[in-house]
């Protein structure tokens, strides 16, 4: 994706860097929540894995294949955390290289 542009419709005078400002703090407002909700799931898989004895990706490669693993409470659970996971490292990705400018 290219460069985005803000443009603000007002008849008062609008303070750029004030909406700079603003619009960083959103950014990094929600860089935080990502890393606070990877790193709260990463310690919800590590339970389920101290539990089953395997780690989150061998348990999810078997899960999805259908190997051996009946459909219990855990692991329905612990497939949905891993899912969790995966999109939220997505959109960490997606934040990587968005940075705001002035001018």
């Amino acid at each position: 994706m290219g460069p985005l542009a803000l443009r603000v419709e007002s008849d008062r005078k609008v303070d750029s860097t004030f909406l700079v400002s603003l619009m960083r703090s959103a950014l990094e407002r929600e860089r935080r929540m990502l890393i606070q909700g990877i790193e709260r799931t990463k310690q919800e898989l590590a339970r389920y894995e101290r539990k089953y004895g395997m780690t989150s990706e061998q348990f999810y490669e078997r899960f999805s294949a259908g190997d051996g693993l009946e459909d219990s409470e855990d692991f329905i659970s612990w497939a949905g955390e891993y899912e969790i996971l995966e999109l939220l490292r997505e959109k960490q990705r997606q934040f990587e290289g968005v940075h705001v400018h002035a001018g």
